[in-house]
């Protein structure tokens, strides 16, 4: 039988280099709490052709990885914990891309990931509220998103009603 949940959570590690058999037959994948770069992800993420599940969180990613290769299939992505603020924000052209991509994501979770904002203003004392919604790279996912958690953020919410 094959193996179609893979748990490699806090093993400090870089990278990972999977056969393209498991990688293939893999539908969760959780590398949480590594120190795994978003270039490196983006190269070695491609031959993950039913991957349902997958957690990054806490893996030190500056930035939104690449994650298009996995657009058919990918339900549920945990990218928690990590500072993307520092080198992305929600609003970049790399999460536009990513999110526009995740057509049939069910579940996102952005807790704690040090952003400001939600959309693309230079103004980080804007509200989040249904304008700034509007203006988000999420809004592409509103057809498909149950559940989105942008919790722990350093959002502005004191002008949302």
């Amino acid at each position: 039988q094959a193996v179609s949940r893979l748990q490699v959570s806090s093993c400090d590690i870089e990278s990972i280099e999977l056969s393209l058999q498991l990688r293939s037959e893999l539908i969760s994948l959780n590398l949480s709490d590594n120190t795994i770069d978003s270039d490196c992800f983006s190269r070695w993420v491609s031959g993950y052709l039913w991957l349902r599940h997958l957690s990054l969180s806490g893996c030190c990613l500056k930035s939104f990885p690449d994650l298009s290769k996995l657009a058919p299939v990918l339900l549920k992505l945990d990218l928690s914990h990590n500072a993307m603020a520092e080198g992305d924000d929600l609003c970049s052209e790399a999460a536009a891309r990513t999110f526009k991509s995740l057509t049939r994501l069910r579940d996102l979770n952005l807790s704690c990931c040090a952003l400001e904002h939600l959309h693309g203003a230079e103004d980080p004392a804007r509200y989040i509220n249904e304008a700034e919604m509007a203006k988000s790279p999420l809004l592409g996912l509103a057809g498909t998103l149950e559940a989105l958690d942008i919790s722990h953020n350093k959002l502005d919410c004191a002008g949302h009603t």
